[in-house]
């Protein structure tokens, strides 16, 4: 084995090390207790926490590409990781906590994120269909997004 392959097989071992600790770091936070607002006692989701959520559910190119490099399914990964934390599988991916409060602050982070994902995609709909008026249609499909705004 000549050197050069060995310094490209510790590259190769080296970045996978990173990428799997940088995928284990996301869920870790997804995991992170959310954040209560002093006045109105209501939860909400930490930006830290949403941000581990999207990199992992939502369509990214660099944690695609960070789970080939490790030779692991995408989909699998993450039906699992959803699997796990709604308790449909015991062996969860991690240990480092109670099992049962990361299990709950996650499944809290994940509903908030996606949720907020919704309104933002509903939000930007609407925009796009106030702006882009045709004939007769500016004033219903105004109304249908104040409608949806209203019933979340």
């Amino acid at each position: 084995m000549d050197e050069s392959h060995y310094v490209d097989q510790k590259y190769a071992d080296g970045c996978k090390r990173l990428f799997a600790a940088i995928i284990g770091r996301a869920i870790y936070d997804c995991c992170l207790h959310p954040a209560q607002d002093r006045i109105s006692k209501k939860h909400y989701s930490t930006a830290i926490a949403r941000d581990a959520i999207e990199f992992l559910f939502l369509p990214n190119e660099a944690f695609d590409t960070y789970m080939a490099f490790l030779d692991i399914d995408t989909g699998n990964f993450r039906r699992n990781l959803l699997d796990s934390m709604s308790g449909k599988v015991t062996r969860p991916y991690f240990v480092s906590r109670d099992d049962s409060l990361n299990a709950r602050n996650f499944r809290f982070n994940y509903r908030w994120t996606m949720s907020e994902t919704e309104a933002a995609k509903s939000a930007a709909s609407c925009v796009t269909l106030t702006t882009k008026p045709t004939e007769n249609t500016a004033p219903i499909a105004a109304a249908g997004c104040r409608k949806k705004a209203a019933k979340k």
